[in-house]
């Protein structure tokens, strides 16, 4: 008997073919790298000591587990300098003729590791090329089609990204593999349709049991939808999306820091300051390190008060990033001149700053709200 289940399966496959159709006939040519940008962290000299007696191997599990690291709030300048120190004596290109020089540029692996840094870094060119090499070597690796994709989406260059997912047909899950194609499109000026299908595809798959996914890859196609709600300017549904991923085993604070970002936004978009408060407030204090993106979202929460504890801390990273020219925390520092410290002409530079480097939809509505505050008049806030 086929039963319900059989036919919420044959409808969930319809689904993702349909969506996989619609890309089926974008191409691509190759890309040429054209930037390069560096960022210096640091780290334990006494760790970077031992990793010389590291194998290869050894090596690329232990910069696998620093990048895992490094998405949680508070530690990506920790963990991912210890995934440069680690990878980079492996691409010295001055260390050619070494024995695990020759081995992690032929290794697929270490290829997509290596790209993981340079992405996070903001060197989207340097990643793209690295991954083209990754995909050459193992035209099978699902995360570096992944990656690759990811990488040319936030580079502006759609058709090629959508190329990359549709790459990942029979090598990863095709909810996956369709949440990758929906995501380009909705930069496409099809939000509607994407979300709508994105929508119909993660709520059949709720409903089928056993469905595999890991716990990070159901935290992105959760962000993802949230996303797109929150665009469509459909808050509550956006909090419903993230709301559905935190569980008493996985709360917020145990979530990437790019979950709990987006959670910020959404629930300031709903004028909850004061939960905004409470809640990240604990996430910070705990964390270290503590992030622009969360500093920023706190000030802006805290602005709701008569308090300026947060934006003061914020006030002073600010500082800092100018003082040192840090165009790695351009988006932070053009969003701080529009929405705590108000100055057209620094939000304007700092926006076609970041613009220069990313051009997701974050990046275009910096970059619009900058142009409209100066079109506006808005004056500085300590005029």
């Amino acid at each position: 008997m086929y039963g319900q289940q059989g036919q919420q399966r044959s409808l969930l496959i319809i689904l993702i073919l349909l969506v996989l159709l619609i890309a089926l006939g974008a191409s691509a040519t190759p890309y040429t790298p054209n930037t390069q940008e560096q960022i210096v962290a640091k780290w334990d000299i006494s760790s970077t000591d031992k990793d010389q007696s590291l194998s290869l191997q050894q090596r690329l599990e232990k910069a696998a587990w620093h990048i895992q690291q490094g998405q949680y709030a508070g530690q990506a300048n920790k963990h991912y300098g210890r995934a440069r120190a680690l990878l980079s004596p492996l691409f010295n290109t001055d260390a050619t003729d070494t024995w695990e020089n020759k081995a992690a540029t032929t290794h697929s692996h270490a290829l997509y590791l290596w790209a993981r840094v340079l992405q996070h870094q903001h060197q989207f060119s340097q990643a793209q090329q690295v991954l083209e090499q990754a995909i050459i070597l193992d035209n099978g690796n699902s995360a570096a089609l992944l990656l690759k994709a990811n990488v040319l989406l936030a580079q502006g260059q759609f058709t090629k990204s959508k190329q990359a997912c549709t790459q990942l047909l029979g090598k990863a899950d095709l909810v996956l593999t369709s949440a990758c194609v929906l995501e380009v499109s909705a930069n496409q000026e099809q939000l509607v349709s994407s979300y709508a299908q994105l929508s119909r595809l993660l709520t059949l798959t709720h409903t089928i049991p056993n469905k595999p996914a890991t716990d990070q890859q159901q935290d992105w196609l959760l962000q993802l939808a949230a996303d797109m709600a929150l665009r469509l300017d459909l808050k509550s549904e956006a909090q419903t999306w993230l709301a559905s991923g935190l569980t008493p085993q996985q709360s917020l604070a145990q979530k990437p820091l790019s979950f709990i970002v987006l959670w910020a936004d959404i629930e300031l978009s709903l004028k909850q300051e004061q939960k905004v408060l409470s809640q990240l407030s604990i996430i910070v204090n705990q964390a270290g390190f503590k992030d622009d993106a969360l500093l920023t979202r706190l000030s802006m929460a805290e602005k709701s008060t008569t308090k300026a504890y947060w934006q003061t801390l914020l006030a002073e990273r600010i500082n800092l990033r100018i003082a040192r020219k840090d165009t790695f925390h351009s988006a932070d520092l053009a969003r701080y001149f529009l929405d705590i410290k108000p100055d057209p002409e620094l939000a304007l530079y700092w926006a076609q700053i970041n613009w220069q480097q990313a051009k997701l939809n974050d990046d275009k509505q910096l970059l619009n709200r900058a142009l409209m505050m100066q079109n506006t008049g808005v004056t500085r806030a300590d005029s």
